[in-house]
């Protein structure tokens, strides 16, 4: 059985609709316990014998990777994953939020990110589970408004209230494709 991997290419298929963009996929070439080798061409676990060779030169492995970094600088696209780029960033959101007392217990009265006003009804996800908040605005975690001034002193009836959240967020994919051509063009650079 296949021990370990001795090199990876990066290659092209040319069948447009084989499912990767560009039909780039990875190749993995193993050394064998009993000695021998084998090429894993899609890197799916199906490997088929090959002569020592067969195997490529650390020349063909680097021309295989420019080859796809030049595609990658071209599309903007990296089907391999070969670059690490974050698709989302950790951001701090300064919110206000205003609460009033009601018999069912403390209730968002509003909401505020910068300029743009909420409800408790159209408030963003990541809000709504930071607050604990009931589908009628109540906050949950609280029966009672003094429960809440308990937890949080600051608190007054009918007052901004102000919370800075740290929020995973979304990449541009204008953001996402500049980095990842900035790391095309550094391989490509390191690579010469």
């Amino acid at each position: 059985m296949a021990t370990d991997i001795i090199s990876t290419v990066a290659w092209q298929c040319g069948n447009k609709d084989c499912g990767s963009p560009g039909g780039w996929h990875v190749g993995n070439y193993w050394t064998q316990d009993e000695g021998g080798y084998t090429y894993d061409k899609f890197s799916d676990g199906d490997h088929d014998d090959c002569a020592e060779s067969a195997l490529p030169s650390a020349d063909e492995i680097e021309k295989s990777w420019r080859r796809y970094s030049e595609w990658v600088l071209a599309n903007g696209e990296d089907p391999l994953g070969n670059f690490m780029v974050k698709r989302t960033v950790q951001v701090q959101q300064p919110w206000h939020f205003r609460f009033n007392p009601a018999i069912i217990g403390p209730m968002l009265v509003g909401a505020r990110l910068g300029r743009k006003a909420f409800t408790h009804r159209n408030v963003p996800e990541h809000v709504r589970e930071y607050l604990n908040l009931s589908s009628q605005g109540q906050l949950q975690d609280f029966k009672t408004f003094p429960e809440l001034q308990v937890a949080q002193p600051l608190v007054k009836p009918g007052r901004w209230f102000r919370v800075i959240l740290d929020h995973q967020q979304c990449r541009s994919d204008k953001a996402y494709v500049r980095e990842l051509k900035t790391l095309a063009r550094k391989h490509l650079a390191r690579s010469k």
